[in-house]
């Protein structure tokens, strides 16, 4: 197996932070070239959104220490090639996975992607060059070649494959690498019209609206997911009511915000700001990646402080890891919701299953992009609640089931 030197990735002219990671991600996570995202592995990171949270943490970087250089390095690369035949794609990528995290020490997130497209399989390693806990970068260091080196041969040998034993050193630049091997198709070249345009717009603005973690006590933490029109809102609120502790909705939105420094309307409209035909490309956007970004990080800080009711945002599924969770989604038949609706904005009737139609499918298309699972499926709940029995009787059902299924008190 041979492996390259360690390979500095910098913003480069032109290109923005967010750009140039990007840029870097969406050519080694190519779906063409690891069978369809099958051989993709991340630690310490999302790989779906893996730049929005290399770009966050540049954030939090510069926030902790002050600290700043122009063209600095935003993450390494290391490639990995080895000899036909002799190793699986998953073990390979496996391979790639154990030395990241031996040579990382578990400071840096990383991503780990195997490309299956040529007679040699061969793994691509991404690390962020900023650490996990934001206040420290990793540094290349003299000798760093020879230190990989060793370390993958010592894997390999490890693992009963063959290595280089006198590797020719050679040299060429990321940018030329990247240039002769991965040409915008017109996804990538509409994606960044509409980043280019997302960048236009005011998207940043302080958040001068008094909001904080409210105090909680340990317990249950109770998601919901509910269909336009179902009132879930509200029967959530009732909810954390009757249980005594925080409820947030709303309030979410605002610390999400401040978190990021995005405009709280943005963020609150995540996934109804496109056209039908532009959603999945939106939500991949860098600004809206960022966005979610910080709204998971606030999700879990927020469930973190305590028992909490939490409405919306596909916090079931950040949650996923979460002990004592309660993942609830409320639905009810279509014309108790059409007039729920009209009764609640207003709405004339064919305005009512209009605005149902199309919150709903945005809803759904957020939830598949941010878990790749689907909206409302039974499989990913606890609950599921026809609430169309009424918002009080609803609630009854919820806080009956919660008081016998978890450590709740109130």
């Amino acid at each position: 197996m041979a492996t390259t030197r360690i390979m500095p990735l910098h913003t480069g002219k032109g290109r923005s932070v967010g750009t140039a990671i990007s840029d870097i991600l969406d050519y080694v996570k190519n779906p063409q070239k690891t069978d369809g995202g099958r051989l993709i592995t991340s630690v310490g990171c999302d790989s779906r959104i893996a730049d929005a949270g290399f770009l966050f943490s540049k954030g939090q970087y510069l926030s902790i220490t002050g600290r700043t250089q122009e063209n600095a390095v935003i993450a390494y690369h290391v490639r990995q090639s080895f000899r036909p035949g002799e190793v699986t794609p998953e073990e390979a990528n496996r391979i790639g996975v154990e030395f990241a995290q031996r040579f990382l020490k578990g400071n840096n997130a990383f991503i780990v992607c195997t490309h299956v497209d040529r007679r040699h399989t061969h793994n691509h390693i991404i690390w962020n060059s900023t650490t996990l806990s934001c206040d420290r970068k990793f540094r290349n260091f003299w000798g760093s070649t020879k230190a990989v080196r060793n370390l993958s041969d010592t894997i390999c040998v490890e693992h009963q494959l063959s290595i280089v034993e006198n590797p020719k050193r050679h040299g060429k630049s990321y940018n030329k690498w990247l240039g002769d091997q991965a040409k915008p198709g017109h996804r990538e070249l509409l994606r960044a019209i509409i980043d280019g345009a997302l960048e236009k717009k005011p998207v940043r603005a302080d958040t001068k609206e008094a909001v904080a973690l409210k105090s909680s006590k340990p317990g249950v933490i109770i998601t919901i997911a509910r269909e336009h029109g179902s009132s879930g809102k509200e029967i959530g609120r009732v909810v954390a009511q009757r249980l005594g502790i925080p409820f947030y909705y709303k309030e979410m939105i605002a610390l999400a915000a401040r978190e990021s420094g995005l405009n709280q309307e943005f963020i609150s409209d995540i996934h109804k700001n496109s056209p039908d035909i532009l959603r999945d490309l939106y939500l991949s956007t860098r600004v809206v990646q960022y966005a979610v970004a910080a709204q998971e990080k606030i999700i879990r800080k927020i469930s973190d402080n305590g028992s909490c009711v939490i409405v919306g945002r596909a916090a079931d599924y950040v949650l996923r890891n979460y002990d004592n969770v309660v993942r609830v989604f409320i639905h009810a038949p279509k014309e108790y919701r059409i007039g729920r609706v009209m009764e609640i904005y207003g709405d004339s009737r064919q305005e009512a299953q209009r605005n149902i139609h199309r919150s709903d499918k945005a809803r759904a298309a957020y939830y598949k992009h941010i878990s790749d699972n689907r909206w409302g499926d039974a499989r990913h709940y606890e609950l599921m609640v026809d609430s169309s029995v009424g918002i009080e009787k609803t609630a009854d059902m919820l806080l009956q089931y919660v008081s016998q299924n978890t450590n709740a008190t109130g």
